[in-house]
């Protein structure tokens, strides 16, 4: 996790990116502690259901916006790290063929500084790229390591729990199979935090 806080701090990160982790995770956490409720009676089967739906299709919204970022940011990144490693061949070609009297003095001096440019650019985009590929894929970058555990605890609960939801609180066995998925879904989550 010190290579996800590290490389936060290094650039400065999409607002979009920030929004979509801060809903993302909050999302988790509505629908863990809206189980619980359901779990200790502290919520009507009709209102739960209401609310549990609502959040679950938000949730697939955020969790797709999510992958689809991720899965975007990773093309870019490994086009831009082929584009830096293709400078830094350009660049270790032009030495050599300056060494073996291929280019002019000339030449490499006109030549060096561009691809010493492209290196620089193409390393802050991938530092950038890898930056906010580790913020998008770990819930540390916006909820605390307390609250994943809390959170975490009181969603293994319930789901130990899920056959008993079904005896004592009259839900039927589709939704029981919902919160069931829904929370292993959010345990997924937060585990790769």
């Amino acid at each position: 996790m010190d290579d996800v806080e590290e490389s936060t701090l290094v650039f400065e990160l999409d607002p979009v990116i920030r929004e979509v982790m801060e809903y993302f995770a909050k999302n988790i956490s509505l629908k863990i502690k809206l189980v619980k409720m359901l779990r200790d009676g502290e919520v009507q089967e009709e209102i739960f259901e209401r609310l549990f739906e609502s959040y679950s299709a938000l949730g697939e919204r955020l969790s797709k916006n999510r992958d689809d970022m991720i899965q975007r940011i990773s093309f870019n990144l490994e086009s831009m790290d082929n584009a830096l490693k293709q400078a830094k061949i350009g660049l270790d070609e032009l030495e050599i063929r300056k060494k073996i009297g291929d280019v002019s003095e000339a030449e490499y001096n006109v030549k060096t500084p561009a691809f010493e440019w492209d290196i620089e650019q193409y390393k802050d985009k991938v530092s950038q790229k890898k930056g906010e590929k580790a913020f998008l894929e770990s819930l540390i970058s916006v909820m605390s390591t307390e609250e994943i555990a809390e959170l975490k605890a009181i969603g293994e609960s319930c789901l130990e729990d899920i056959d008993s939801f079904k005896e004592s609180r009259k839900i039927n066995a589709e939704m029981a199979s919902k919160i069931k998925t829904t929370l292993e879904d959010a345990l997924t989550s937060l585990s790769s935090s």
